[in-house]
């Protein structure tokens, strides 16, 4: 099925964790350190011609997250993924936003995902990818999607690497330039 469904969505549970990961959803009380993530590990201008909207992750709080054409906000989840320390103290390690059931009502979409760049190179993203596939998959999801742009070779190689093989669209500026720009989407099949 393509296209938008009307109906309830499945959505991944507000607070979820793996082995080194609390995840659970932005706050009032943690815009900051999630607005900061939000901008900081985002798509650099260099890929995408622009930078991360700073008022973004307010902006959601607010209700008002994007969302793809014919969407609504309450299939959109902003979650903040926090690195328990050995001190029991926890930090605030990547950044994600999901939206249910687009562009068929078996994809969860992966509209954003940051880590922070102290992180990298640790584990943390593949943990967090390798967690959100497993409740993806246990609420019934087929495939899971994510853009990546054109310019990002280092996120190309981290998605393809977990299985995000299959490339369903491809969009951007018709010519290559050091001020055009492009996205591929990429899927992995779930199951």
């Amino acid at each position: 099925m393509t296209g938008l469904s009307k109906r309830p969505p499945k959505l991944i549970p507000a607070c979820w964790s793996t082995e080194r990961l609390t995840v659970r959803e932005v706050s009032p009380e943690d815009e900051t350190a999630a607005s900061r993530l939000f901008v900081e590990a985002g798509p650099l201008p260099e890929w995408t011609g622009r930078s991360a909207e700073e008022g973004y992750v307010g902006r959601v709080l607010k209700g008002n997250p994007d969302v793809p054409p014919g969407g609504s906000a309450d299939r959109v989840r902003l979650q903040l993924a926090w690195l328990r320390e050995e001190d029991g103290a926890a930090r605030p390690a990547a950044i994600l936003e999901l939206y249910h059931g687009y562009p068929g009502e078996e994809d969860l979409y992966i509209g954003y995902f940051g880590v922070d760049a102290s992180l990298r190179g640790t584990g943390i993203g593949r943990e967090l990818v390798e967690g959100i596939a497993a409740q993806a998959e246990a609420l019934g999801f087929r495939r899971i999607r994510a853009a990546v742009d054109l310019k990002n070779w280092t996120g190309l190689r981290f998605w393809v690497t977990l299985g995000f093989a299959e490339a369903v669209k491809v969009v951007g500026d018709a010519v290559l330039s050091a001020s055009t720009f492009g996205q591929i989407e990429l899927a992995r099949r779930l199951g």
